[in-house]
């Protein structure tokens, strides 16, 4: 196929009920679609090539122990009476079911 037919398309468009534009359109569009699928594969094979290997690079720094954040005692116990509460909710609503009554019966 000759650049002269692709850049023809528009002839080929308006014109495709006849089975010859209509092969010639089917062409162009068929290589169009492979050329964008093997670049695509191309870019994300190399993009994820990199990545990989950004990922191995970045093993050998590791993190140096004490430089994460220290909890306060205070922190803590508001959240353990906050889990206190919520326990004695679900107690509270599993032992007092509400008085809902059941609609297929």
């Amino acid at each position: 196929m000759s650049l002269r037919n692709i850049a023809n398309i528009i002839y080929y468009w308006r014109n495709r009920h006849d089975p010859e534009c209509a092969n010639a359109l089917s062409k162009i569009i068929w290589r169009y679609l492979l050329f964008f699928a093997v670049g695509f594969v191309i870019v994300s094979g190399t993009y994820s090539l990199w990545l990989y290997l950004g990922g191995i690079s970045g093993v050998e720094t590791s993190a140096v122990a004490g430089q994460s954040e220290t909890l306060s005692r205070e922190a803590l116990n508001n959240t353990l009476e906050l889990y206190e509460q919520r326990e004695q909710r679900f107690e509270y609503v599993k032992n007092n079911p509400p008085n809902i009554q059941d609609p297929s019966r």
